[in-house]
């Protein structure tokens, strides 16, 4: 209680000293899924909330002080954990120029390989008031490191820390509109201080022709693994992924969309050259529930979370999607898709087919007053051989309630 009198106090006095701006939110969801993978009971089911806070103080003119601070998602019944999400200087003094400094999020254009928070600096500056160049340097923690399995395979807990995982970022684009961004990481892992080496190039579109909207880009991941230790060989891996996006504003007809993923995968048959689609911490949605990121933001049991790498098999998606007003505070929300994995890849106890499955998903949205809008979808899914042999069809209900402020 004490502890809670202090950071109160604390920000009034900041308030009342400086400029400051408050905004946040609080959801609530619920979710209840029938016959999930491989699960041995036949439901599951939970209720969870999160809230968020962002404070953006400026101490004087062209100087930012962001800070954004959020529960985790607790369950009902469950502890409350506060984590600092961001906490980052925003310094804009000099002409065209931004440079941050601190905990602060990043995201590549369509979230393909990395959307999270570091610990970094990043520098923009805009050339012919339409052109911009940007660089970054941040460290990763364990939890995020790229994601690149072979037979070798290696422990999370075994990489090394601090600047031994420094990551590189630089960029160019016109307005966002179009552009290219590189990421360069390198880490070590143990035993024997083994080195991995990771690049990725990847140009994107993202354009705006009458009624339609097109949002694409095309990833190369190239990286080199050093072994040290067990006169272990090398590994040199190239892949690759294409992410396309496309919507069509039809008015009060609604807004038709498809979106299509495809990414490498390897099936082992070459140890020393592999062509695995590695990602670090991704968001990418693909717009289904149960077989994607959906509003209620993953799989409900962490089995199988949607990651465009998906566990060294390479992955094609595509979904197509329909959202339909009904009125001016509420709209109906319909999507399918179908996803299949590239190559059997490293788990071969997956070796029952490459078909994942189909989904379909029906639902609605709804403005309850302002700043207050529920979302509910129902999902069914008939899950393919990749996940084994006669499985049930899976049922899911998920349901958010969302508070701005």
């Amino acid at each position: 209680m004490k502890k809670t009198l202090v950071v109160v106090l604390f920000a009034l006095i900041v308030s009342s000293l400086f400029s400051v701006e408050f905004s946040g939110d609080f959801r609530t969801r619920y979710s209840w899924v029938f016959n999930w993978f491989d699960s041995e009971s036949e439901s599951d089911r939970f209720i969870d909330s999160r809230a968020r806070v962002q404070l953006e103080v400026s101490p004087f003119d062209n100087l930012e002080v962001i800070y954004k601070v959020r529960t985790q998602d607790f369950a009902w019944s469950g502890d409350v954990r506060i984590l600092t999400e961001h906490l980052y200087v925003d310094y804009t003094g000099l002409t065209r120029t931004s440079v941050k400094i601190g905990r602060l999020p990043w995201a590549d254009d369509k979230s393909l390989v990395f959307d999270a928070e570091l610990e970094g600096v990043f520098y923009r500056h805009e050339f012919c008031n339409y052109v911009s160049l940007e660089a970054g340097y941040g460290l990763l923690s364990k939890a995020n490191l790229p994601l690149h399995y072979n037979l070798y395979g290696t422990s999370s807990l075994s990489y090394g820390r601090g600047a031994d995982n420094a990551i590189y970022f630089f960029g160019l684009d016109k307005e966002k509109e179009i552009g290219f961004q590189t990421i360069v990481n390198t880490y070590k892992f143990g035993p024997g201080n083994n080195r991995v080496y990771h690049f990725w190039a990847m140009p994107y579109v993202n354009q705006q022709w009458g009624i339609m909207s097109f949002n694409s880009m095309l990833a190369y991941n190239g990286s080199f693994t050093e072994r040290r230790a067990n006169n272990q060989k090398n590994t040199l891996n190239n892949g690759a992924a294409l992410s396309m996006d496309m919507a069509f504003d039809a008015g009060k007809g609604g807004l038709p969309g498809l979106n299509v993923l495809i990414a490498t995968g390897d099936d082992n048959s070459d140890i020393e050259n592999t062509r695995y689609f590695t990602t670090i911490a991704p968001d990418y949605r693909n717009g289904l529930e149960l077989l994607g990121i959906g509003i209620h933001d993953g799989s409900p049991r962490g089995e199988y979370g949607f990651n465009p790498f998906n566990q060294g098999h390479g992955i094609a998606s595509v979904v197509a999607r329909y959202a339909v007003p009904v009125c001016e505070k509420a709209s109906l929300r319909f999507a399918a898709g179908a996803l299949s994995a590239v190559e059997r890849g490293l788990h071969r106890w997956r070796r029952n087919g490459k078909i994942m499955g189909g989904e379909v998903n029906i639902g609605v949205e709804i403005q309850l007053i302002e700043n207050v809008s529920l979302k509910a979808i129902g999902a069914y899914a008939t899950p393919g051989g990749f996940f084994g042999r006669n499985l049930d069809d899976i049922y899911g209900l998920h349901s958010t309630l969302d508070i701005a402020f």
